[in-house]
C-alpha cells in the first residue's frame, strides 16, 4: 500500500490501543477509514461502524481487495438485507442501526474493539452507540472525528489523543461572490453549478467532485451536463447503483465530474479529484412543530473544511465556494440529538436496555425532546412508565417511525 498522512500514527497507535480508547482526529483523505480498521486488527476483532451503507460496502470491497481474500473472509461487512462476513471475519464494517440491533440481540460480545468513524457527523444512532459503550465498558473504542472537537471527545471518553494531517498537496480556495458574506443560493443553485464546472473544465486539470444538497439537484445539473464532450458525468449518493458508484470511486479514461451529496464528504475516497465545487448547500433534519423534516440549509464551517479536503489528494487542488469568504455559517453541524425528535432514538435505547435521559451524551439532550418522546412512546405503550421497553416496543423497533429521510 501506498504511503497516507495517517501512517505516523501506527507506532504511537499500537503502544496505545490495548490499555485506552482512542479518539483520533485526522483530515479528510489521512487514510484513517482504511489504516485503522486494519492496525486495529492486529489487537483483536473489530467492528467498525460506518454512518453510511454506501462507505460501508465500500471500504469493505476496497480493503477485502487489498488483502487479496474474498469479501467475508478476513475483510466484510453487514448492512440491512445484505452481509459478508461470518464468525472468524476479522474486521467487519456495519451501519449503526446494525449495531444498534446486534447490541440489543448480544451480538457484540465477539468483538475485542469498536470502531465509530466519521463521529463529527453527529447523527443520533452514533451518539447513541458511543454513549451505550462508553456505558457498558466492554470494548475498547476507537472514535475518529475531524479536529474542531477533538479535545472535547477525549475528555468525554476519557481517551488518548492522536493528531494527523490530511492533505498531501494545498489546495487554493476561491470564493464566487464579490460580497464576502453572501450565503449559499438556495434558489436556482443548478445554474450557478453548471456555469462554474464549465469553466472549471476550462481552467482546471484533473477531474472535479461537485457537492450539491440532494438527488433532486444532482439530477437537474446531470442534465444540463450531459452534452459535454468528452466528460463523463457520474452521480454519487445513497441510492446510486452498484454501477454509478464504481464508476465514481475509480479512475476512468474520460475526465470525469462527479456530482455528489454530502456522502462524498467523509470515508469514501473518490481518485484524481483536482477540484472541488461546493454549493454550500445540504438537506438537514430539524423539528418543525414537534415533527422532524428534511429542510434545504446552509452547511457548516466544518462540513466546507471537509469538501474542500476532497482535493488536494494527488495534486495541487482547488476549492471553489458559491458563497462569501465570511459567510456567517454555523462552525459546527448541531447533532441530531438536539435537531430531531427523540422518538426513535429513546425506543432504540430503551431496546438496548437503557433510558435516553439515563446515558452521558457529549452535549446533554434538550428536556423538552425528551418529555415529548416519552409521552409519544407511553401513549403507543412501547415503553411503560419507568420508561422501559414493553413487549409492543419490541415489536415496533427496529421498524423506523419516520420516513427514511437519509441521502
Amino acid at each position: 500500500m501506498s504511503q497516507l498522512p495517517i501512517d505516523s500514527l501506527q507506532a504511537e497507535f499500537d503502544q496505545l490501543v490495548n490499555h485506552h480508547h482512542l479518539v483520533v482526529e485526522a483530515e479528510t483523505g489521512s487514510g484513517k477509514s482504511t489504516r485503522l480498521p486494519l492496525w486495529a486488527a492486529n489487537h483483536g476483532r473489530v467492528l467498525v461502524i460506518e454512518p453510511r451503507r454506501i462507505a460501508c460496502t465500500s471500504l469493505a470491497e476496497f480493503l477485502a481487495e487489498q488483502s487479496g481474500q474474498p469479501l467475508g473472509k478476513q475483510i466484510g461487512y453487514a448492512i440491512k438485507l445484505h452481509a459478508h462476513y461470518d464468525e472468524n471475519t476479522n474486521v467487519v464494517f456495519v451501519t449503526p442501526g446494525v449495531a444498534l440491533r446486534w447490541f440489543a440481540e448480544d451480538k457484540l460480545a465477539s468483538f475485542d474493539i469498536v470502531m465509530v468513524d466519521e463521529f463529527h457527523e453527529r447523527r443520533w444512532d452514533i451518539d447513541l452507540l458511543t454513549a451505550i459503550l462508553k456505558q457498558e465498558k466492554q470494548h475498547r473504542l476507537i472514535v475518529t472525528s475531524a479536529t474542531l472537537e477533538g479535545e472535547k471527545l477525549a475528555n468525554y471518553l476519557d481517551a488518548k489523543r492522536l493528531r494527523s494531517e490530511g492533505r498531501c498537496f494545498p489546495v487554493t480556495v476561491t470564493h464566487r461572490s464579490l460580497d464576502s458574506r453572501y450565503l449559499p443560493n438556495k434558489k436556482g443553485c443548478e445554474n450557478d453549478v453548471v456555469r462554474t464546472v464549465k469553466e472549471a473544465l476550462e481552467d482546471e486539470e484533473g477531474d472535479i467532485l461537485v457537492f450539491l444538497p440532494g438527488r433532486k439537484e444532482i439530477t437537474q445539473c446531470s442534465q444540463m451536463l450531459q452534452n459535454l464532450d468528452d466528460v463523463l458525468v457520474v452521480k454519487l449518493h445513497a441510492s446510486v447503483s452498484d454501477e454509478e458508484r464504481h464508476r465514481a470511486l475509480t479512475v476512468q479514461k474520460q475526465r470525469k465530474v462527479v456530482l455528489a451529496t454530502n456522502v462524498a464528504e467523509t470515508s469514501l475516497t473518490i481518485p484524481n479529484i483536482r477540484v472541488v465545487i461546493d454549493s454550500g448547500l445540504e438537506r438537514r433534519t430539524v423539528q418543525r412543530n414537534g415533527r422532524t423534516a428534511l429542510t434545504l440549509t446552509n452547511i457548516s464551517k466544518a462540513s466546507a473544511a471537509q469538501r474542500m479536503g476532497r482535493a488536494g489528494r494527488v495534486a495541487e487542488g482547488a476549492c471553489i465556494r458559491l458563497f462569501g469568504e465570511h459567510a456567517p455559517l454555523e462552525l459546527v453541524t448541531p447533532p441530531e440529538l438536539h435537531r430531531e425528535e427523540l422518538v426513535e432514538p429513546m425506543l432504540a435505547a430503551a431496546c438496548c436496555g437503557y433510558r435516553l435521559s439515563e446515558l452521558s451524551f457529549l452535549d446533554s439532550v434538550p428536556e423538552k425532546s425528551l418529555n415529548s418522546a416519552r409521552q409519544t412512546l407511553q401513549g403507543m405503550e412501547a415503553i411503560d412508565e419507568q420508561g422501559d421497553i414493553t413487549e409492543h416496543g419490541k415489536k415496533v423497533y427496529p421498524y423506523q417511525l419516520m420516513p427514511c429521510l437519509r441521502i
